[in-house]
């Protein structure tokens, strides 16, 4: 039987990421799609083929057919709607980022472990098919202790969306979003590579403003990092800009490894190459959707048992540095990921 699925937001990512991402995978069917807006619901559920076009969450409690719901709301949501999830019974696949306070992530957290369903969160760059490489050499010590990490993601919103564009949007208003490119983009790097590396963030320096956009929240940012194993790290994000080599970056004293335009949406290609005492290998490989590999790794441990990937636990981790960052631009000083506290 498929897993039955409630569409909860029918914004850009849902509707043009992961519902054709799901749609293609026999394993699932889209039983409704709920968003406030009438007619953004009842368009994606026309494309989809989904019977339910929603305006109001309450209507998962009465979904009874349902097992699953995907939460595209805004990230100030994502605590109460993930909450109305667990307290039906549904398993839950949450955007990122998880929350907009470490608080929230600990109320969703238990409420999916009391309520015995699954929670994970989307940070498919994890399932990108040059990051599953970059992990696998670095697992294989490839080029020994890595010293410094970097990774660039870069975009220009207002290109991207053309007359769609607003400066008010949710990516770029703190009530909404929780902040504006370092909780819509930079929680991608930060969960990368923390993923790449195995190790977690120890303290956390950061620069950020609105440089190009007339906007509340950053379009801009750089985040330096420092892992407990002492490796630095180092992350610069945008909306405003055209051109980004969009890349991860890692370097020891004996090589580096790198992963270029894989933080970008639609890659034309898969390439990783690797530098080892003054020689370069390249790998390639089919590029593979990223949204439907997390997907397929959610119906696994639904069906099938164990935990997501990306659990709950994974995503407040990454909202800690993330939080962290805002708090060293206000405190103009690094911030130790201890001092992060619900």
């Amino acid at each position: 039987m498929p897993l039955n699925w409630i569409i909860l937001g029918a914004g850009d990512i849902a509707s043009n990421q992961f519902v054709p991402a799901l749609m293609s995978l026999d394993s699932c069917r889209i039983l409704a799609v709920i968003d406030k807006n009438p007619e953004a619901a009842a368009a994606l559920a026309r494309r989809c083929g989904a019977p339910h076009a929603l305006t109001d969450a309450q209507e998962i409690r009465r979904l009874a057919q349902a097992d699953a719901v995907y939460v595209a709301t805004w990230p100030a949501l994502h605590c109460e709607h993930v909450l109305l999830i667990a307290e039906a019974g549904k398993h839950v696949f949450c955007e990122k980022p998880m929350a907009v306070s470490l608080a929230e992530c600990d109320r969703m957290i238990q409420a999916c472990r009391a309520a015995q369903v699954k929670l994970m969160i989307g940070n498919n760059q994890r399932f990108h098919v040059a990051h599953q490489r970059v992990r696998q050499l670095m697992l294989d010590h490839t080029i020994g202790k890595i010293v410094l990490a970097k990774i660039d993601f870069l975009t220009s919103f207002r290109l991207r969306q053309g007359e769609r564009f607003r400066p008010t949007q949710y990516r770029l208003t703190k009530g909404l979003g929780g902040g504006g490119v370092i909780m819509d983009m930079a929680i991608h790097a930060i969960d990368l590579i923390r993923y790449v590396l195995a190790d977690e963030v120890e303290s956390v320096g950061s620069f950020q403003d609105h440089l190009v956009y007339e906007c509340e929240a950053e379009d801009t940012a750089v985040i330096q990092l420092r892992f407990h194993t002492g490796t630095l790290g180092i992350i610069s994000v945008s909306g405003g800009v055209p051109y980004g080599r969009n890349a991860l970056e890692l370097y020891s004293d004996r090589g580096a490894i790198i992963s270029e335009r894989s933080l970008a949406r639609v890659p034309d290609e898969v390439r990783v190459r690797v530098l080892l005492d003054g020689s370069w290998t390249e790998y390639t490989a089919p590029n593979v959707d990223s949204f439907r590999t997390e997907i397929e790794h959610f119906v696994a441990c639904v069906t099938g048992g164990g935990e997501p990937p990306v659990p709950g636990s994974e995503g407040r981790q990454d909202l800690a540095v993330a939080l962290a960052a805002y708090r060293s631009m206000q405190k103009r000083r690094s911030v130790r990921l201890d001092e992060m506290t619900a």
